[in-house]
């Protein structure tokens, strides 16, 4: 039980050590983009918390701290960073997102459907909201499911139809 022990410590201590760097900085490169220069910095401590700086004050806030579009939009960056490690340096990995950028002001989503056109992987993006649908630029393809129970997408009753959106192509 003791060698058990000491070894998944010793196991978790070197997952801290060499991924918490890795995800700092895959985080921290599109941070103030996604964010509009509200936060600038990221730290990922060896317990994988996420904390953020303020060019304003100079201090560090937690997630608890922000707003939960903020959340999503971080932990958004952080599943990329994620898929990148996990893929290490193989084939990349796809990405499947359900509504990811619901919270996110025009801005804000514009920025993170840059930061997704320009990964090297495929992107599955589900979202039940239409203007959500029209946000995709001409390089994603955009398909059109009917809603649960229905044969065609305009006889739901009362249900919207869901729309996926893969990008770029």
């Amino acid at each position: 039980a003791t060698l058990a022990a000491t070894t998944l410590r010793s196991a978790a201590e070197e997952i801290r050590r060499n991924y918490a760097p890795k995800l700092q900085e895959y985080l921290g490169r599109d941070l103030a983009r996604i964010t509009g220069g509200r936060y600038t910095e990221a730290v990922v401590n060896g317990w994988f918390e996420v904390l953020l700086g303020t060019p304003e004050t100079g201090s560090l806030v937690g997630m608890s701290q922000l707003s939960r579009g903020t959340q999503q939009q971080v932990y958004l960056l952080l599943r990329l960073g994620l898929l990148e490690i996990m893929s290490a340096g193989t084939e990349p990995l796809p990405l499947f997102l359900d509504d990811a950028l619901a919270l996110a002001d025009d801005r804000r989503r514009a920025e993170l459907l840059s930061v997704l056109e320009g990964e090297a992987r495929q992107v599955i993006y589900f979202t039940a909201g239409e203007t959500a649908a029209s946000i995709f630029g001409p390089s994603w393809r955009r398909v059109q499911l009917a809603p649960p129970g229905s044969e065609h997408a305009d006889s739901g009753a009362g249900q919207l139809p869901m729309t996926l959106a893969e990008g770029p192509v």
